[in-house]
Order: structure tokens, then sequence, then C-alpha cells
């Protein structure tokens, strides 16, 4: 059994540099004591992954981060001054700590804060607070690595065991690549293997289950950088295979990697927003795009769904309704929901079967994704008064729903409980980046689709 993988986020430096944080130097020391206390008293039992002694000159440090967020069974925030006001880095590794912690019962997310620089109530506010950071259990007014250890003692204690941890959902998705990849030659795989890793043949282990898990678990790694690299690394990989797998199992391993172009730290919104009853205003050029070879008519948002909820997305179904003229739009939302969700049937005759038409969509298990948009001179979001309105509809629907503001390719300011679903889109250029991977991730899932289909369709 692999060691039990523990995550440190931190924001400490060590230098001589002026700056507003006095503390670094003693933050820096604390660190490092703490990662040190927690090996020696788990020595053999606990893989404590933080970047100042894991990451080497030449690694690249952004996606080997990306990897161990989503790969550590427990997860330590240090949340000191700069952490909370100035980390960026922080920012987005709490931020798929958080998301990973929705979609995951078994994950372990541990905030720390210091005594002198931070407190608990500080999690509950702004950012963190969306994040709903200050319902985790907090080792609080930390002095030093002992305060950190007893405090992981305590949660530790309550894992019925350090040494049969129970699989990530990274990990869950690596054993179903493997085991679709397992079917194909030693020599194969190893060639696949070699076009996505680009090793060396001395270096390669002709053993087809390693090989299938390393080649799995390439398949799901993208660079932050060139997310839009998921595909060209898919269709490297599964060419090299023989026997060529059988179209239906090409295509699952197909639906693995199509939502990884989309980052992890986009996504945390999207499961907080239907837990706290909370509409999300969504940014995005191919937000309505149909996709005939993707098989969507919301390109965008139902891949940030299938990332958000990997292996569930079957779970959601999205209903789009444009705002228009005065009328009621409760009633204009409603109806739509009912026509998408009963397959076309006639509107409900009366209040009594209304009634019964929701009462059915609260104990199915789909969720209800209501797609809004509105005219574009108001930013794509309905006016302030309709806003409350539609906030009924959380109360019809519970639990089963995601309400979505679709407000196109640009960040307007918002008013009333309605967050954005992208946090890092917060500068133009940001923005611009996004919109630019959206598209080149339409087509390059488009290209790859025609690919899959002439080399491993019926026909081919």
């Amino acid at each position: 059994m692999p060691l039990l993988k523990l995550f440190v986020s931190h924001s400490s430096r060590l230098d001589d540099v002026d700056h507003d944080y006095p503390n670094d130097n003693r933050n820096w020391q604390l660190l490092e004591d703490t990662c040190q206390a927690i090996r020696d008293k788990y020595e053999g039992k606990i893989d404590v992954l933080v970047d100042k002694d894991r990451l080497k000159p030449g690694d690249d440090w952004n996606d080997r981060l990306n990897i161990w967020l989503q790969e550590c069974h427990i997860a330590i925030v240090l949340f000191s001054k700069r952490a909370i006001e100035k980390s960026g880095w922080v920012a987005k590794e709490v931020t798929i700590l958080s998301w990973r912690a929705a979609i995951d019962q078994d994950f372990r997310l541990i905030p720390v804060t210091i005594k002198g620089e931070t407190t608990p109530e500080e999690l509950t506010i702004d950012f963190l607070g969306v994040l709903q950071m200050g319902r985790w259990q907090c080792i609080s007014d930390v002095e030093k690595a002992e305060d950190i250890l007893d405090g992981l003692a305590d949660i530790l204690s309550k894992l019925e065991s350090l040494s049969s941890h129970p699989l990530t959902p990274l990990e869950i998705l690596q054993e179903g690549i493997a085991r679709i990849l397992v079917d194909s030659t030693e020599a194969s795989l190893g060639l696949a293997v070699k076009a996505v890793c680009h090793t060396h043949n001395d270096q390669l282990s002709y053993d087809k289950n390693a090989c299938a898990a390393l080649l799995a678990r390439q398949f799901l790694q993208t660079d932050s950088a060139k997310p839009v690299q998921c595909f060209s690394t898919f269709e490297r990989g599964i060419g090299s295979l023989t026997p060529r797998p059988i179209y239906s199992r090409a295509y699952e391993l197909f639906k693995y990697i199509r939502p990884l172009w989309v980052e992890p730290s986009d996504v945390a919104f999207l499961r907080s927003a239907v837990n706290d009853r909370q509409p999300l205003a969504f940014l995005g050029r191919y937000t309505h795009r149909v996709g005939p070879d993707q098989k969507t008519e919301h390109y965008t948002l139902e891949r940030f769904i299938e990332r958000a909820w990997p292996g569930e997305s079957d779970k959601f179904l999205v209903v789009s309704v444009t705002l228009v003229g005065s009328v009621d739009f409760l009633t204009q939302c409603k109806k739509e929901i009912w026509r998408k969700a009963f397959r076309g049937r006639p509107p409900p005759n009366g209040p009594k079967e209304e009634k019964s038409r929701d009462d059915s969509i609260n104990r199915g298990v789909r969720t209800i994704v209501l797609l809004i948009s509105a005219p574009s001179d108001s930013g794509g979001l309905p006016d302030p008064g309709c806003l409350v309105e539609l906030n009924q509809l959380f109360e019809i629907y519970k639990d089963k729903l995601l309400m979505v503001y679709n407000v196109g390719e640009e960040k307007q300011p918002i008013k009333g409980n309605v967050k954005y679903a992208q946090p890092r889109l917060d500068e133009a250029k940001e923005l611009a980046a996004f919109i630019n991977c959206e598209e080149s991730a339409y087509w390059d899932e488009s290209r790859t689709k025609t690919y899959l289909d002439d080399t491993f369709g019926p026909m081919s």
C-alpha cells in the first residue's frame, strides 16, 4: 500500500528583502520544523509533499503542484498573514483543495491559523468564506510545530488506519484507464509510453501493468500553461496500441480525457454553488456552442460540469432559458425545466400537477443546471428585481438546482448574491487567455473525435 500523502500549502519566505510581513523568517522555520516533525513521528507511514523539499531544478513545478493537489489524501494549509493577503498560489491551492474536499468524503483538509497573525474567523469571510474554509476542523493559535503535530494527531486518530487509506478520485480514474489499456500488447504499451512520456528504450519496462499505469497517469496530467495538450497526448498514446481497443472502450477513454483542459481551480465554485444555493455568473465564448462532434449543446459549461463532478456528469440536466419581455420570469424558467425534464410533454394542468412535477424532480437523481441568458445590454445578467424572483427557484428545487447566468466574454460588475464561476479571471489578459483556451479546446476536441471515429470506428 502506498504511503498516505500529506500536502502542505504555505506562503513562507526566508530572505532579506524589505516587506510588510516581519514574521516571514519565523514562519519559514515553523514550516521546516512542522515537516520534519511529521516525518519523524510518522516515518514510513506519511509522505510529506512540500515544494521547498520535493521540487528539483528542471521540474515543471506548476504541473507537479497540480498533481500533488489532486492525489494527496490530507492537506494542511498554513494561513500566515502573507498567505491570506498576498499569495495567489495559496489562493489557487486552497481553491483546488476545497474542490477535492467536495468530491471526496475521505479527503482531510486542515486549516492552520498562526497566533498573532491570523484567526479562525478570517476563514469565514471574503474569498475563504465563499470556499467554506471555516467548516473544517481548524488548528488555531499555533506558535510551534508541536501545536500542529498535536492537532494533526487528533484528526488522524479518527481515521481507521494510516496504511489502508481509500483511493483518491484521481487514483480511481487512473485505475479505470489502466484497466482499459492493459488489454493491449506489452510492446505497444511500451511504444505508447515512449510516445507520450518521451522516454528512451532502455528506460522502459515492458511489464503490461506498469506501462498501463504509467500511461494512464500521463493521460491525466496536463500542463496548466498548455491545458489543451490533453488531446494530442491522447492521440499519440492511443494510436500506438495494438490490438486496437474497440470503439466503445476508446470512446470511454476519450470521455475521461476531454474535460482536462479545464483547470480544477476554476470548478470549485460550481460545487459550492449547489450546496449554498447560490447563483453563478459564467464567462465564456462557447457556453452556448453546439458541437455535433462533441455531442453537446453547451460546450464550455458541460465540460466544466464533467471536470467538477468526474464520472457523474450524467446526473446533470442543462436547461437553457433566454429571458425576454416582461413576462413572469419564474414561470418562464419553470416551464422550460418541465419541458426538458419530462421530454416535451404538455404543460401541467393546474397548480396541483405543477407541484407533482416539481416534487418528482426533487426525488430524482439529476440536478437541474439552469443556464440563463439576459439581453447583452445588461451584461448578460437579469436586473436585480428579476434576480430576487429567480432565487425563489432554490426553494422550489431544494438541492437539485445549479443556477448559472451566461454573461458572455466580458466580466461585468454584479450585485446581489452572485459569484463568478472562474475566480482567476480578474484581469483582461487572463480572460483573453481563457477565451483562447476555450476555443482551442473546442476545435482540438472536434479533431480528436474525428480521429477516434476514423481510426477506431466500426467502418475504419
